[in-house]
């Protein structure tokens, strides 16, 4: 049984052997079972039907649902920008040469602007500022309106992941859970149904519409501590029906217990996981929107189409019904956890504790206690998300360099090839976490140096390399930053802190990475 943070200080107090000190607690002396036995009874995860495997997967997987959230719509939200240089380029894309440059309609933005009379081409009257025949002010946004986006995003979910980190160590996580899909259901709903006013009003358009971006960021942030929570107290109930029937109810308690220790790097990371799986799922709708609206080619000579070759009016139903499909996601997820979900039964094992202890223990006792690991877990998340960020930093040059053209469907397809590559990464790290000869820390510090030595080859080889190699070493650095760093940051803050604190201090923790990103746009 799982001491809390309460019980643990008490111990050391009287003098018993610290928890770290001792290797396992099925070599404590006085423990009234045989470890060794009980290991030959650990069912296999995948042992009977396929039926039973599948839901072994799922149980796993529905406590990772927040992170496929996110991922669908915070992460993707990155291939949503390749849309919006499609159909907003004098905001998005007012220093790059127009695939089309004689739909370009007024003077003095666009570096391939033609000459007045050159092929006939002419400024549009009716839409350009005269007598100079520039663009009005409102289509034009500067680097801080698109920025916006990102400091929205960040501030959002940094907020978030400390406050419903909190919330769920006080109200418990179902509250906490049903607070987060109700909040993500504003932003996502402002985010899709923002009615835009026409192309004189861009800038101020994705102004607001940031605005509805830091709400769903600010639910979507509570995710992280929720889903690390509870895939790190889930009950495997298809590890329960596998067991021997022949054990007694005291050696089934104990090989429970013994399967969620063995195997808990690997069921915290299968719920991480669904961050890669949101990330591909992401790639596909949006690649099938760009299909169906048949906007995957430049089409200079289409009716409609504007500077990129792309047609505004489709562009504009491409993003907003990935959004939709997103939003249909959300409203089930806040019933199925408002109305079906149960709270955690690790959550009520804890209040009942708390509610039979006398002694109450100080907010600074407990800082001082778990400081170190708190110092430890967000140091760690600080210097990953520099790492996971980084690679997003180099994504834009990099496609662009392999599809100069613009082709909206090509470029997303490369970033889907990402995402399938990554998302091998992460069920990698799931099938080595728990091994004895791999492990938490040889898979982190291996991880850490590889990817360092990719970063350093990428940089110093950006300007003269062949575009096939710097994919190469793109790919293969989110491969070995999936495989190793990324999963066993998430995993060892979840496995770092007692239930009772779990989601405060794993707010904190996940918070500093993301604090460090903000400051850094």
């Amino acid at each position: 049984m799982e001491k809390d943070g309460a019980d643990i200080m008490e111990d050391e107090r009287r003098g018993n052997p610290p928890l770290r000190e001792m290797p396992s607690v099925y070599t404590a002396t006085g423990l009234l079972v045989d470890p060794e036995r009980q290991m030959q009874h650990l069912p296999s995860r995948h042992q009977g039907t396929v039926i039973r495997s599948l839901r072994w997967f799922l149980e796993l997987s529905m406590k990772g649902i927040g992170m496929f959230a996110e991922a669908y719509v915070i992460i993707t939200t990155g291939q949503i920008k390749t849309v919006w240089h499609a159909q907003y380029p004098e905001c998005w894309s007012a220093t790059k040469n127009q695939a089309c440059p004689y739909n370009i309609q007024c003077l003095g933005l666009f570096p391939n602007t033609p000459t007045e009379g050159e092929n006939g081409w002419t400024p549009n009257p009716n839409f350009c500022v005269q007598p100079e025949n520039t663009y009005p002010p409102g289509v034009l946004c500067n680097k801080n309106v698109t920025s916006a986006i990102s400091y929205a995003e960040f501030i959002g979910i940094m907020v978030g992941m400390v406050t419903f980190g909190y919330i769920s160590d006080v109200l418990g996580r179902k509250v906490a859970k049903s607070l987060t899909s109700f909040i993500m259901i504003i932003g996502l709903a402002g985010m899709t149904f923002l009615e835009d006013q026409g192309p004189e009003n861009e800038r101020t358009f994705f102004i607001i519409w940031s605005v509805f971006f830091a709400i769903f960021g600010f639910g979507i942030g509570g995710e992280w501590p929720l889903s690390a929570s509870g895939a790190a107290e889930q009950r495997l109930y298809s590890t329960e029906e596998a067991l021997d029937p022949s054990l007694t109810d005291r050696e089934r308690r104990v090989v429970i217990d013994l399967a969620k220790t063995v195997r808990r790097g690997e069921t915290i990371g299968m719920a991480y996981s669904m961050q890669g799986v949101g990330t591909v799922f992401g790639s596909l709708v949006l690649m099938a929107l760009i299909y169906f609206g048949l906007q995957s080619n430049v089409l200079c000579d289409a009716p409609g189409s504007n500077s990129e070759g792309g047609n505004p009016v489709a562009l504009n139903g491409i993003w907003r019904g990935f959004y939709f499909i997103g939003l249909l996601g959300m409203v089930c997820l806040f019933i199925n956890r408002t109305l079906l979900e149960l709270e955690s039964d690790h959550f009520l094992r804890v209040q009942k504790r708390q509610q039979r202890r006398t002694r109450k223990v100080s907010k600074w006792s407990i800082l001082r206690f778990y400081g170190p690991r708190l110092l430890g877990t967000a140091g760690n998340w600080f210097l990953y998300d520099i790492s996971f960020y980084g690679l997003k930093l180099y994504t834009g040059p990099i496609f662009q360099a392999i599809n100069p053209e613009g082709n909206l469907f090509i470029n997303n397809a490369y970033i889907l090839l990402q995402g399938v590559i990554n998302l091998c990464g992460y069920y990698g790290a799931c099938m080595l976490i728990d091994k004895k000869r791999i492990g938490r820390k040889r898979m982190q510090l291996w991880s850490w140096l590889v990817v360092g030595a990719l970063f350093f080859a990428t940089g110093y080889t950006f300007d003269y390399a062949a575009t096939w190699v710097l994919l190469v070493l793109f790919y293969a650095a989110g491969f070995i930053s999936q495989l190793g760093a990324h999963v066993t940051t998430y995993v060892m803050a979840a496995e770092a802190f007692p239930g009772e604190l779990r989601g405060t201090l794993l707010g904190l923790s996940s918070f500093s990475g993301d604090w460090y990103l903000n400051d850094l746009f």
